[in-house]
C-alpha cells in the first residue's frame, strides 16, 4: 500500500514502536530516558558527560592540534618517551592545563617489548628451521633447488597465470582438493606443489595442517608490533634480479636500503651489511657505520655460483631490523644444431660417414648453439637448422636432467648424453649434452616445448 507524504505541523505522539525504514533528521535537542544501542558508528564532533578520557598523545601540541576546543571535564594523557610516565592534562576554559601529576596506572617498560620481540624472533627461526626441513625431507631434493617459492596455496586459489613452465612452487597449507592445480588427489598435510615437466606436482611433508595458524599468529604479532608500537620498516633492494646468468665472472650488482617510522623516511643510527654464500660462513661486507640518510645505495657484487644472501641489519629508534634478499646464478643452458665429437664415425643419411665434430666449447664459440636461461625455456618457440648434417643439440648442466622435447606435439628421439664442460675464467663447468638420435633436415621445427628437472 503506496502513502503519500504527510506534513504534521504539531505534536506527535507515538504510544508503541517506531520503525523509520530510511534517514532521519532532527533539527532540535533530543532526550532518551532509557538505553541507546548503535549498530553502526558513532560519529559525533563533540562529547560530553562520561566520555572525558581523549587518549594518549606524544606531545602537548599533538594533543591540542587534535582537539583544539575542549570541554571542561575532559583530560588527555601526553607521554614524550617510553621511559616516561604519561602527563595528565585537564580540559579548563577551553585550554589544556598540565595538573603537574603522573599517570600510573600504566607501565611504559621497554623490557616488556623486548621480551615479547624476542618470543617472536625466536618463533621465527623455528619457522625458518621448518621450512629448511621441508626442503631437505622432499625425496628427490634436486628437484625443487633452485626454484622460486610463490606463496602459500589454499584449494581454491589459482596458481599464476604462466608460471608452469618456470621452477616454481607453492606450499599447500589447507585439507582439500586442489582442483585449479590440476590434482586431484586430496591433499590432507602441508605439501609443497611445484613444476615438473609441464605439471604440477606434489611432495608431502608429514606436517599437520596445524602449522598454519602458528605462521598466522606469528605474522599477526609481528605486524601488531610494527605498526602499533615501533612502527619502524627495513627494506633492501637489489639492482638484479633474483635468478641471474653465471658466467664465470663478477656480477655488478647494487643493494638499496631504505629506513621508515610511520611511513616516513627516519634516518637510522647504525647500519651494515653481510652476505653468506649457499647457506655458509656470514661475511661482513660493509661494517658497521652511521649514516647521514634514510636511504642509500651500496655496491655489492655477486662473486660465485650459487645462492648469494645479502642482509642488512639497522638499528632505528633503539630498535634493531634486518631485511635480507636473496639472489641465485645459474649455469645457462645451450640449445642449437651442429656435430658432436660424440658422433664421430657414426653414418649419416646420405651414407657418409660423420667427422669434425666439435666439443661443447667449439660448438658456442662458432655460435651454433645459443645459451637460455632454464626459468625462460617457454620462449624458446623454435630453432632453424641450416646443414643437413647437423644434429639438434641441448646441454644441461650437471645436476639437471633432460625429460622430453616435443616439436608440434611429437617426441624428438634423443640419444644419450654425453658429459663435456665449458671453461669459463678458468674453471671447469661440467655439462650433459644431448643430441637428436639421427642429424635434423634443413629447416625450422617449431611449436618447441622442452621439460626438463
Amino acid at each position: 500500500m503506496a502513502l503519500n507524504n504527510q506534513n504534521i505541523n504539531g505534536d506527535l505522539s507515538v504510544q508503541k514502536d517506531l520503525n523509520i525504514g530510511g534517514s532521519t533528521t532532527q533539527q532540535g535537542d533530543g532526550l532518551i530516558k532509557g538505553n541507546l544501542e548503535v549498530k553502526g558508528w558513532l560519529i559525533a564532533n563533540k562529547v560530553r558527560g562520561d566520555f572525558v578520557n581523549k587518549g594518549l598523545f606524544q606531545s602537548e601540541d599533538e594533543l591540542k592540534a587534535a582537539l583544539p576546543n575542549p570541554y571542561n571535564g575532559w583530560w588527555a594523557l601526553v607521554c614524550h618517551t617510553t621511559n616516561q610516565n604519561p602527563m595528565v592534562y585537564n580540559a579548563y576554559s577551553g585550554q589544556w592545563k598540565w595538573t603537574g601529576q603522573f599517570f600510573t596506572g600504566i607501565n611504559f617498560d621497554s623490557n616488556y617489548y623486548n621480551e615479547k620481540i624476542a618470543e617472536i624472533e625466536e618463533n621465527i627461526d623455528k619457522i625458518e628451521d621448518d621450512i629448511e626441513n621441508i626442503l631437505n625431507d622432499l625425496q628427490s631434493p634436486d628437484e625443487i633447488i633452485g626454484y622460486t617459492y610463490l606463496g602459500l596455496a589454499t584449494p581454491d586459489m589459482m596458481p599464476e597465470t604462466g608460471v608452469l613452465a618456470h621452477n616454481v612452487f607453492y606450499i599447500a597449507i589447507e585439507d582439500g582438493e586442489y582442483l585449479y592445480f590440476g590434482i586431484k588427489e586430496h591433499i590432507t598435510e602441508v605439501s609443497i606443489i611445484y613444476a615438473y615437466a609441464g605439471r604440477w606436482k606434489i611432495a608431502g611433508l608429514g606436517i599437520p595442517f596445524g602449522i598454519k595458524e602458528h605462521m598466522t599468529t606469528v605474522n599477526y604479532n609481528i605486524e601488531e608490533l610494527q605498526r602499533e608500537v615501533f612502527k619502524v620498516t627495513v627494506t633492501l633492494d637489489s639492482s638484479q634480479n633474483t635468478v641471474v646468468e653465471w658466467l664465470g665472472h663478477s656480477i655488478t650488482n647494487t643493494l638499496t636500503w631504505s629506513v621508515k617510522y610511520k611511513g616516513e623516511p627516519l634516518i637510522p643510527s647504525s647500519v651494515s651489511l653481510t652476505k653468506q654464500k649457499d647457506g655458509g660462513n656470514v661475511e661482513t661486507i660493509v661494517p658497521e657505520y652511521t649514516p647521514n640518510t634514510s636511504s642509500e645505495s651500496i655496491s655489492a657484487p655477486i662473486t660465485d655460483l650459487g645462492v648469494t644472501s645479502f642482509t642488512v641489519n639497522i638499528t632505528a629508534n633503539g630498535i634493531n631490523r634486518k631485511a635480507q634478499k636473496a639472489i641465485t646464478t645459474i649455469l645457462p643452458i645451450y640449445i642449437g644444431f651442429g656435430k658432436h665429437i660424440a658422433d664421430n664415425g657414426s653414418i649419416n643419411p646420405d651414407g657418409t660417414t660423420q667427422q669434425g665434430g666439435l666439443n661443447l666449447e667449439e660448438l658456442i664459440l662458432q655460435g651454433l648453439l645459443e645459451r637460455h636461461l632454464r626459468t625462460n625455456l617457454d620462449n624458446v618457440k623454435e630453432l632453424t637448422n641450416n646443414n643437413d648434417s647437423y644434429r639438434l643439440i641441448i646441454a644441461l648442466p650437471d645436476g639437471l636432467t633432460l625429460v622430453s622435447i616435443k616439436s608440434n606435439g611429437f617426441d624428438i628421439d634423443m640419444a644419450d648424453s654425453v658429459s663435456d664442460k665449458r671453461i669459463l675464467s678458468g674453471n671447469d663447468y661440467y655439462y650433459s649434452l644431448y643430441r637428436s638420435s639421427a642429424p635434423i633436415i634443413v629447416g625450422t621445427i617449431e611449436e618447441l616445448v622442452i621439460a626438463i628437472r
